[in-house]
């Protein structure tokens, strides 16, 4: 009774792939893409505090990741 449900979700994550690509391929076309930064842009005290707004999706990933 799985094969169905484990089809589907094979299905879906084709279908995200697809899209995926489809909106970088679509972005590349256009120029939209900018080359990534390697280190954080720090201009002041506030750019340093908005660096600790990445901890709890750090954590939240680690512990999804262990479970």
């Amino acid at each position: 009774s799985l094969r169905f449900t484990s089809a589907l979700s094979v299905a879906l994550a084709v279908v995200f792939l697809v899209i995926a690509v489809g909106i970088s391929v679509v972005k590349i076309i256009s120029g939209g893409i900018t080359m990534p930064r390697l280190f954080p842009a720090v201009t002041d005290a506030t750019s340093i505090f908005n660096l600790f707004t990445v901890v709890p999706v750090f954590v939240t990933a680690y512990i999804c990741h262990y479970n």
